[in-house]
């Protein structure tokens, strides 16, 4: 198949109920935790799902390891593609009315899903869900302990574009809004979540459920240590959401401005940082033109907002 993409569907069943659900798990050398993944995944109370591993051209023992699972799953091979490429093929390869997903090594409460799916049966307007999450591991600081960020529900467009508080791992979608909205950005290495969260939030309201009902992997590994990396690719979203809808700051809630302009600044302290003390300034200096960019359009968009 083109791409390299080989697709092996396994014993999946036809499915009258509408509220299946496909999980999306990509998998990148991801032998230490995938296999606990899909457990936590198999071990959910709502049992109407199917699990879609997306192995995105892994070189250790993962294929095998999520071969084992005969047809409790559906395995995708394909070369590698990164994290989008990966979920996206698994969203395209999808039966489930709803998608859901979760990186490799993270966990799931065996309740998650079924208390999403509660969320969708009381409001079936709804267009996404999340949770609260906790997170463990040797990156955390602790073994284990809770995240509380502040959660919002509704129309969540200006709360998301003060601060990413949504974790992939965390999210169910109605497949059609992702249908509507697009798939996640393959250009973005880092926050192509955070991109398609703003992207439902334009069209589709979002309600959480309160409890950490997804366990979050830190370790030395993950990306998301590199917090100017992260940062500049944060601005990369924000920057096309002000070409995207530049009336977004129209009546802008003042806390939410202060939020932002926090952000900005925590951005300058970071991309200065690397700017003077690394020895690859030419990424530096990219990153440091970037935030200058964004920061210039955030100011003529807030001082313009009431045009």
């Amino acid at each position: 198949m083109a791409g390299g993409l080989r697709i092996h569907i396994n014993g999946v069943k036809s499915v009258k109920n509408n509220k299946l659900i496909s999980v999306i798990i990509p998998a990148y050398n991801a032998q230490q935790y995938i296999r606990q993944t899909i457990e936590s995944v198999l071990s959910q109370s709502y049992k109407n799902i199917e699990i879609i591993v997306i192995n995105d051209g892994s070189t250790d023992e993962t294929p095998k390891i999520i071969e084992c699972f005969g047809d409790r799953i559906r395995v995708i091979h394909q070369k590698n593609m990164g994290l989008s490429g990966a979920r996206n093929n698994g969203i395209r390869a999808a039966l489930g009315e709803f998608v859901a997903f979760v990186d490799a090594d993270d966990l799931w409460a065996p309740d998650k899903i079924g208390k999403q799916v509660a969320l969708f049966n009381k409001n079936p307007e709804l267009g996404f869900a999340y949770t609260d999450y906790s997170i463990f591991g040797p990156g955390a600081g602790k073994e284990f302990h809770k995240i509380s960020p502040k959660l919002y529900k509704g129309y969540v467009l200006k709360e998301l574009f003060c601060y990413p508080f949504i974790i992939v791992s965390s999210v169910m979608v109605k497949k059609a809004c992702l249908e509507e909205v697009g798939l996640f950005d393959t250009d973005n290495p880092s926050t192509q979540d955070y991109d398609l969260w703003m992207r439902l939030a334009e069209r589709y309201t979002a309600d959480f459920v309160d409890e950490p009902l997804v366990r979050y992997r830190v370790h030395s590994e993950a990306m998301s240590r590199d917090r100017a990396f992260m940062l500049h690719w944060v601005l990369y979203v924000i920057q096309k959401q002000l070409l995207r809808n530049p009336g977004i700051f129209k009546d802008f809630p003042i806390r939410l401005f202060l939020g932002t302009k926090s952000m900005f600044l925590r951005a300058l302290i970071l991309f200065a940082y690397r700017f003077i003390h690394q020895k690859d300034r030419k990424t530096a200096r990219e990153m440091l033109r970037n935030y200058l960019q964004t920061y210039l359009r955030f100011l003529l968009h807030i001082l313009f907002r009431k045009v």
